[in-house]
C-alpha cells in the first residue's frame, strides 16, 4: 500500500475563472491603451498607470490559466483533511491527519507587488501629495506584499505572524490614503477632491478583502482552491479594472485636472510679461510693499517704470518745478525736476519715505499691486517657458 498527500488543488471551474478574469483585464487594457492614445500627450500620465496595471494582471491570469506560477506547500496539523492510503486494490482510507497539500499561487504576488504600488501612485499624484507621504506609502505596500508571500509560502505556523505583519503595513497604507491623500486632495478642488475620496475609498475597502480571503484559503485551508481563486478575482477585477474605467470615464476629474494646469500655465505666461507691463510705480511700491523679498521678484532688468505701455501715466501731472533758489555768490542752482513716467532704480524704493514726494497715489494703483503679488505667491515656486 502506497501513500499520497492529500492535495487542495485547482480545478476546471476555477482555470475557467482565471481564463474569464484574463479575458477582463486584456480586454480593459486595449481600450485603455485607444482612450489614452487619443487624449493629448500631457494628459496620458493616468492612462499609462492604469493600462500598465491591467497588463501586468493580464499577464499574471493567463500564467496563472496556462497551470503556471504555483507551488505545492504542506500545511501540517490541519483538521479538515488527512492523508490518502490507496490499496493496490483501489480502495481508500483516512491516513491521518498529518498534512495537507494546497496549491500556493506566487503568480499573484508577483502581480501585486508591480500593480499595487501603481495604484497608489495614481492616487497619490492625481492629489499631489507630497514626495515624502507617497514615498513611505508605496514602500508599505511593498512590504505588506513580501511578507505576504512569505507567509504564504511557509509551512508551518508562524506564518501567521507574517500575516499580522502584513495587516499593519496596510493599516498604514490606509492612512496614508485616507488622512493626508483626501486632504492634499481637497487642497487642489472640490471636484478633484471629492473623486480621490471616492476612489482612496474604493481601494481602501477592496484590499481589505483580500487578507480576509487568505486567512480562510492559504492561512487555515478551510476553503477550496476554487473558492479562493473566485474570491481573488472579483477583488482584482474591482481593484484593477473597475477602478481604470473609473479614471478613464469620468470627465468631471479629467476636465478638471486639464482646466488647472491650464489656468497654472497661463498664470505664468502673464506673471513672465509683467516686467514689460509695468504695472506699479514707485509710489504705489512705498504704499504696498510687495510681501515677496526683492530676490524672487520677477527681472526687471534694474529698474521699474510706471505707466502701462501705450497709456499715460497713472498719476496726475505734477506740479510746476519752483523757482531757481538764489546761492550767497549770486549764482543760482536749478531746481530738480520730477517726470512721472521715468524710471528708478529697485534700490531707491527702501529710501523712499513717503509718496508724497512724488504727488498724490492714484487709488487704482493698491489693486494693481494686490493682482501682482497674487501672481507672484501663485508662481514663485514654477519656472516660466
Amino acid at each position: 500500500m502506497t501513500v499520497q498527500p492529500d492535495l487542495n488543488e485547482i480545478t476546471r471551474a476555477g482555470l475557467i475563472v482565471y481564463w474569464v478574469t484574463f479575458g477582463i483585464m486584456i480586454g480593459s487594457a486595449v481600450c485603455f491603451a485607444v482612450m489614452t492614445w487619443l487624449r493629448p500627450y500631457h494628459d496620458r500620465k493616468h492612462g499609462y498607470m492604469i493600462l500598465a496595471v491591467v497588463l501586468i494582471a493580464s499577464g499574471a491570469y493567463y500564467a496563472m490559466a496556462a497551470q503556471g506560477g504555483s507551488v505545492n506547500i504542506g500545511r501540517p496539523g490541519s483538521h479538515v483533511f488527512g492523508n490518502t492510503a490507496i490499496s493496490s486494490d483501489g480502495a481508500q482510507t483516512t491516513a491521518g491527519t498529518t498534512t495537507r497539500y494546497r496549491s500556493i499561487y506566487y503568480a499573484r504576488y508577483i502581480d501585486w507587488v508591480f500593480t499595487t504600488p501603481l495604484l497608489l501612485l495614481d492616487l497619490m499624484i492625481m492629489a499631489a501629495v507630497p514626495v515624502a507621504v507617497a514615498t513611505w506609502v508605496v514602500v508599505a505596500d511593498i512590504f505588506m506584499i513580501v511578507i505576504g508571500l512569505f507567509a504564504a509560502l511557509s509551512s508551518h505556523n508562524p506564518r501567521w505572524g507574517f500575516y499580522g505583519a502584513s495587516c499593519f503595513f496596510e493599516i498604514l497604507i490606509g492612512y496614508g490614503l485616507l488622512v493626508p491623500g483626501i486632504k492634499c486632495a481637497y487642497a487642489r478642488g472640490k471636484g478633484i477632491g471629492t473623486f480621490y475620496t471616492g476612489l482612496a475609498l474604493l481601494l481602501f475597502i477592496t484590499w481589505w478583502g483580500y487578507p480576509i480571503v487568505w486567512g480562510f484559503a492559504e492561512g487555515a485551508n478551510f476553503i477550496s482552491v476554487d473558492a479562493e481563486v473566485a474570491a481573488y478575482a472579483g477583488l482584482d477585477i474591482v481593484a484593477k479594472a473597475v477602478f481604470g474605467w473609473s479614471f478613464a470615464l469620468d470627465t468631471l476629474s479629467s476636465a478638471a485636472l486639464r482646466k488647472l494646469s491650464a489656468k497654472r500655465a497661463s498664470t505664468c505666461h502673464l506673471l513672465c510679461q509683467l516686467p514689460a507691463m509695468r504695472l506699479c510705480t514707485l509710489s504705489s511700491l512705498a504704499d504696498h510693499p510687495s510681501p515677496m523679498p526683492m530676490a524672487m521678484r520677477p527681472p526687471t532688468h534694474g529698474r521699474l517704470s510706471c505707466p502701462l505701455p501705450g497709456h499715460q501715466s497713472l498719476h496726475p501731472p505734477p506740479a510746476p518745478a519752483p523757482a531757481p533758489a538764489a546761492r550767497p555768490n549770486g549764482t543760482t542752482r536749478a531746481a530738480p525736476t520730477i517726470n512721472p513716467v521715468a524710471t528708478y532704480d529697485d534700490t531707491a524704493v527702501s529710501n523712499v519715505a513717503s509718496p508724497g514726494r512724488l504727488g498724490h497715489t492714484d487709488p487704482s494703483l493698491p489693486s494693481l499691486c494686490t493682482i501682482r503679488s497674487k501672481l507672484l505667491e501663485l508662481c514663485v515656486w514654477r519656472s516660466c517657458d
